[in-house]
């Protein structure tokens, strides 16, 4: 249980930062704000790191970033501009 707990707060927190980050004008290169469920981000994110078990060595929240700007880019995406892929 402590572990399922963990994982959705490093989920919740990736996700709202990048909220925050969008909202000053500094966002990722993701539009959060489409979810439409607070559920949404994880099936998102848990049906990315299935499709991409290949790229499970880098960082989980990088991962977790690129499964979100996958899902939900935004207008000006930078997407593969870090080499990761």
């Amino acid at each position: 249980m402590f572990q399922a707990g963990l994982c959705i707060g490093y989920v919740n927190e990736v996700y709202h930062r990048a909220s925050i980050e969008g909202a000053k004008g500094r966002g990722p290169d993701y539009v959060c704000s489409r979810a439409t469920g607070h559920g949404e981000p994880f099936l998102i994110i848990i049906k990315y790191l299935k499709e991409n078990p290949t790229q499970l060595y880098h960082p989980s929240s990088l991962l977790m970033e690129d499964a979100l700007r996958e899902a939900w880019p935004a207008p000006s995406d930078r997407s593969g501009q870090d080499g990761r892929h």
